[in-house]
């Protein structure tokens, strides 16, 4: 019997060290969290930021690369307004941002292709890690690769030349800082006039807009600028729509935003709708601001409508639902510089 119990007693002695050894040996492979990502947020936080306004776009880089050139490229041939590059001290490194009005066909002789997201809009690198008729110089010195992003009308060209081999390291951490950002309102030189002497308004919009009056009767004046450059490439199109109404329930005190904007003051508002607005259900943003002059009601409201086919299975209840990465403000950016050239005659 005493046996017995010893023995017992060693196997539960034995159960209990291997619990115990098991135990330890759980800590032990349990995973360490690492700081690693936060310690490379704060350096981040340390790059310079290059920004420009003129073209909406920004970004980071490092505290010791400097601005080699900002220039130009506009001939028989380019057509390129602006051309930055960027390099390390060693110069063993370069990054540069293309604006360009034509499009990069040499990605089609890439060698690599890689699906990347900059600031949210997919699109991808096209790598030559050997360069491209480079004779007698060193793949390391002459690689170099490209992302083209088609936005606002025009290409922005994300590059990196010298020791440019893949998207990785330096090159990948400048480049996922890279954000649209809205332009300055100060590129509308070449924009046209538009002047409506009954009733004493005026304004300019883009030239690649047409205006056209919809509605023109004693009571109602309804007149739209479309289409607005696109500045998010989901959606079909943007408008600017002008209504002039008599005075009443468009203009009556309300607890809408207060804004001004250009020479007038209006009251605000923004909405979303999934309804029937162009013959199918149609997502639609739109922001809308009224003021009154005189004995007549302004309304001027800035439409957004999405292609057909991102269509969710649910109606969504607003915008950010519908569409997480939707910017009001890029988006309804040249509506809003239209508005702000508005000017009342009479």
């Amino acid at each position: 019997m005493n046996k017995i119990l010893n023995i017992v007693g060693v196997l539960i002695a034995l159960a209990a060290i291997g619990a115990g050894v098991y135990s330890m040996s759980q800590k032990e492979i349990a995973p360490v969290v690492s700081d690693e990502n936060q310690v490379e947020n704060e350096e981040l936080k340390e790059w310079k930021t290059y920004k420009n306004e003129e073209y909406g776009f920004e970004f980071k880089y490092p505290q010791d690369w400097k601005i080699k050139s900002e220039k130009s490229v506009i001939d028989s041939v380019n057509k390129i307004p602006l051309l930055i590059y960027i390099t390390d001290e060693s110069v063993q490194h370069t990054v540069y941002i293309e604006v360009n009005e034509k499009e990069w066909l040499l990605k089609n002789e890439a060698l690599k292709k890689e699906s990347v997201t900059i600031d949210t809009i997919s699109s991808s690198v096209y790598i030559f890690p050997n360069g491209y008729e480079c004779y007698n110089a060193k793949p390391e010195d002459c690689s170099f690769f490209k992302i083209p992003i088609q936005y606002n009308g025009l290409w922005y060209n994300l590059g990196a030349t010298k020791n440019a081999r893949s998207y990785s390291g330096i090159y990948k951490d400048i480049f996922s800082t890279f954000k649209f950002i809205v332009p300055s309102r100060g590129s509308n030189s070449d924009w046209k006039t538009y002047k409506n002497e009954e009733y004493g308004f005026e304004f300019k919009y883009p030239s690649t807009s047409n205006v056209r009056v919809e509605e023109d009767s004693p009571q109602r004046f309804n007149l739209s600028i479309s289409p607005l450059p696109k500045t998010n490439q989901k959606t079909v199109s943007t408008q600017l729509e002008f209504l002039v109404r008599d005075r009443g329930d468009y203009c009556e005190d309300s607890k809408n935003k207060k804004v001004y904007i250009g020479e007038v003051d209006y009251d605000t508002y923004d909405g979303f709708t999934y309804g029937v607005i162009v013959g199918d259900k149609t997502p639609h943003y739109f922001r809308s601001f009224i003021t009154q002059k005189s004995n007549k009601c302004v309304v001027a409201t800035i439409h957004a409508w999405w292609t057909s086919n991102n269509h969710p299975s649910a109606q969504p209840k607003d915008v950010q639902q519908f569409d997480p990465n939707f910017d009001p403000d890029v988006e309804t950016n040249y509506g809003m510089q239209v508005l702000e050239s508005l000017k009342f005659t009479k």
